[in-house]
């Protein structure tokens, strides 16, 4: 009887721990609800608003030091669509590999963040019955502030901004986003 009460509080502690833990495989998605597109060529640009965009997100924690972890994420978005003068649509996706770094401030649930990340942008434009869609690579930069639970579950809010030049036309699209996050 004595090695069942051992086993089930063995069991138990290590269920507590891997609830607890903040580092290693987690799963993300963000609403960003406040994209703009920016798109110049020959020195001429234009801007507007997009529709909402998602990103969804896996990645890996690791822990540097005691508040400070960093890491690796996948993260594929969908930027939203775009109206521009002359019944011009833009539609966007990009894939990126993330790097980033997490500061825990004010105990270890509160965290600010910064990204950086490579990928590949999609943008097709259209106009009328013509379309016309390429890819290229592109980066993207961002800051977040967070909150992430004993249980896994993380919130966030953030601001990216993600840039691409495809057949000599510089696109950027950069707005707010608020995610959910949960820590395996």
């Amino acid at each position: 009887m004595k090695k069942i009460g051992y086993l089930a509080a063995v069991i138990a502690l290590s269920l507590s721990s891997t609830a607890y833990a903040k580092n290693g495989v987690y799963v993300g998605f963000d609403f960003a609800f406040s994209n703009q597109t920016e798109m110049e060529v020959l020195g001429l640009s234009a801007t507007e608003d997009n529709d909402s965009g998602y990103n969804f997100i896996i990645g890996y924690q690791s822990p540097i030091s005691d508040s400070f972890d960093v890491a690796l994420e996948a993260e594929y978005r969908i930027l939203g669509d775009a109206e521009f003068a002359n019944d011009v649509k833009f539609e966007s996706s990009a894939f990126f590999v993330n790097v980033k770094p997490k500061l825990y401030v004010g105990g270890e649930n509160f965290f600010l963040a910064g990204l950086f990340g490579l990928g590949s942008v999609n943008v097709e434009l259209s106009h009328e019955d013509i379309s016309a869609s390429e890819a290229d690579i592109g980066y993207q930069l961002g800051f977040e502030a967070g909150y992430e639970t004993n249980y896994g579950l993380g919130l966030n809010l953030g601001y990216k901004m993600a840039a691409a030049e495809i057949d000599s036309v510089d696109f950027t699209i950069d707005g707010f986003y608020a995610g959910l996050s949960y820590h395996f």
